[in-house]
């Protein structure tokens, strides 16, 4: 005999892992003191907050400052291509995102993952850093 469990969307939400994918939209498009839902539609209020999208960006955020992957990521790509990435437009723009920390790891895995694209950035260096487990 079978038993079937029906758990509504809104559980599975609020009690599972917030995607790589999702973490990547939320830091490199929200700014210091915008709201996350401004970037994120969630038309069937599914969030009753946007706690639970802020509080997984936020110790992305605070892994990426402690483990400062996005040097360590520059310096593997120095130790190939014998050149650093630099950003000169990022450092007068990175305070301005609400987590700075992820949108640099953001930028310099663009460059050092040439041809990743706008999308799946932090999907491709979760594999290398394995920041969420």
């Amino acid at each position: 005999m079978k038993i079937y469990l029906s758990v509504f969307p809104s559980f599975i939400i609020k009690y599972n892992r917030v995607s790589v994918d999702t973490l990547e939209y939320i830091s490199k498009n929200i700014r210091e003191g915008e709201d996350i839902f401004t970037a994120i539609n969630d038309l069937e209020c599914r969030l009753s907050s946007e706690d639970l999208l802020a509080r997984a960006c936020q110790r992305l955020n605070s892994s990426c400052i402690q483990n400062n992957y996005a040097s360590v990521l520059n310096s593997l790509y120095t130790e190939v291509y014998d050149s650093p990435i630099s950003f000169f437009e990022l450092i007068n723009t990175l305070d301005s995102y609400r987590y700075p920390a992820v949108f640099e790891l953001y930028r310099t895995g663009q460059i050092f993952i040439d041809g990743a694209g706008e999308f799946g950035v932090l999907v491709n260096l979760n594999r290398i850093f394995k920041f969420l487990r």
